[in-house]
């Protein structure tokens, strides 16, 4: 596994840089591409609590919170693939309720100014919160990507995750920025 993420961290800013076009909305498209991927990983390397899953086949819930950017790009990525055995599902989460019952939530950019109530709302549920905006981890989040040019990085807060009873493996930390 920690070869998949680290071929991810390799291939895809040379993907990027090479494979983009001039063109904003291909260049979104690929930065999209690129974050679907590593959401998905991210899965991989995270142990949640037994309690989170109600059901012993119960799928792996990844919540999209807000103007969704990867236009069926994260359900590609995820189709047909299972992690620990568990089916991998996409919602897209419509009230803060529906927070709750994911296992992760990717906070889309168009959700800035409602960032903290988003947060507050799972911090201590199990629910590892990924997001894409500069005060992310300062503001809780637990996984923020981070664009340096033209490639997609990520930072880690494993203070927030370690409080919401998840376990980021040392392998996928070892791969992030550091925190600010």
């Amino acid at each position: 596994m920690l070869l998949a993420v680290a071929l991810l961290m390799a291939v895809g800013p040379v993907a990027w840089a090479f494979g983009a076009s001039d063109d904003d909305d291909s260049q979104m498209g690929m930065e999209y591409q690129i974050k679907a991927a590593f959401l998905f990983n991210f899965a991989k390397f995270v142990d949640w609590p037994s309690r989170k899953f109600t059901q012993p086949d119960s799928p792996l819930l990844i919540g999209i919170v807000g103007e969704d950017p990867f236009g069926g790009l994260l359900e590609e990525a995820v189709q047909d693939k299972r992690i620990n055995d568990r089916a991998v599902a996409i919602r897209h989460i419509d009230t803060m309720e529906e927070l709750r019952k994911c296992h992760i939530i990717f906070v889309c950019r168009s959700e800035e100014e409602r960032l903290g109530p988003i947060l507050s709302e799972v911090r201590g549920d199990n629910v590892l919160t990924v997001g894409e905006t500069d005060k992310f981890i300062s503001k809780g989040g637990m996984i923020n990507f981070v664009m340096i040019g033209s490639s997609v990085h990520f930072q880690i807060n494993d203070s927030a995750a370690r409080h919401a009873g998840l376990k980021i493996s040392s392998k996928l930390s070892s791969l992030a920025l550091p925190s600010q």
